[in-house]
């Protein structure tokens, strides 16, 4: 169900330059992001604005999970699909916070009145689930363990979700969807004076493994991996991407997922500590630092318009 993230790879073993990035010997480990047993069954489909919504199929329970759906009426065509094609149930919905897009999860209600509506304890009043999550207290859904991270910066009810999914023949590394919080090559807006908060979310993020993968709520926006090449230029990794990025725009699909590794190379917020990053920032306070370089990123929007 996902070709990108195998596209990328494989090209990136062929650059000579990214491979000072990369040690691509992993890539035949079994263990490798590359491997990784869950993207088989990851299902993306695009909503409207450049956002994305992900089914997950759960082996065990032949359940379906649907992750960040956005408008209603876009998700249950797509789960209809799935379930049709895969025979199987969806029981499941999880949302990462509660902005515009998952307004009318509690719709799902309708479809199936069994169906587990999930949204984190903290933040802003939600009125549209029926089970609460929280902070670093998992719980499974058959074979798949889920864990609701606090990440706040972007929204006070900002919640990244962690599965790993968990029996003998899988590779035990987790993916991790992170809403409008980390983007790829990018973070979302920052909450006025929240800046503190969103530097303590990016090192929760960053503690995760290399191999981990990445699903935003927005699929890679040409515009954010443009603005890390003006603070990077040479970087290979964010010109690859701007490659694939330009290919997807053109055949109408995505550049989803990402791996942390990619995004600690390209992701400019997440290389605060980067001598190239803190150049372009003129600070060596990483917070007065992810604040200018946000700043810098708005004014690159403003100019590019």
């Amino acid at each position: 169900m996902i070709r990108q993230f195998r596209i990328f790879l494989n090209q990136a073993k062929n650059s000579t330059s990214f491979k000072q990035h990369f040690n691509f010997s992993n890539l035949a480990n079994p263990y490798s992001a590359l491997n990784h047993t869950l993207l088989k069954n990851i299902y993306i489909f695009k909503q409207e604005e450049g956002y994305c919504g992900y089914i997950i199929k759960d082996d065990e329970t032949n359940s379906l999970i649907c992750v960040d759906p956005g408008r209603f009426d876009v998700a249950v065509e797509h789960v209809k699909i799935m379930e049709t094609q895969l025979k199987c149930k969806l029981t499941h919905v999880l949302c990462t916070h509660n902005f515009h897009m998952n307004k009318d999860t509690h719709k799902f209600l309708t479809y199936n009145d069994s169906v587990k509506i999930v949204a984190g304890n903290q933040g802003e009043n939600i009125t549209y689930h029926n089970q609460v999550a929280y902070d670093i207290k998992p719980f499974n859904i058959g074979e798949l363990a889920v864990c609701y991270l606090y990440t706040p910066g972007h929204s006070s009810d900002s919640f990244s979700i962690a599965i790993t999914q968990v029996n003998e023949n899988s590779t035990k590394l987790p993916i991790i969807f992170t809403g409008e919080t980390l983007l790829i090559s990018s973070i979302g807006d920052i909450q006025p004076n929240a800046h503190k908060q969103m530097l303590e979310t990016i090192f929760k993020l960053k503690s995760f493994p290399n191999e981990t993968l990445v699903f935003p709520s927005k699929d890679g926006q040409l515009e954010d991996l443009l603005f890390a090449k003006s603070l990077d230029p040479g970087n290979p990794v964010i010109n690859l991407k701007i490659q694939l990025a330009k290919q997807a725009m053109e055949k109408k699909t995505h550049i989803l997922p990402s791996s942390l590794l990619e995004e600690k190379n390209c992701n400019p917020y997440l290389r605060l500590h980067d001598n190239q990053i803190l150049k372009n920032a003129n600070t060596r306070n990483p917070i007065v630092a992810l604040e200018n370089i946000k700043s810098l990123q708005n004014t690159f929007y403003n100019s590019s318009k």
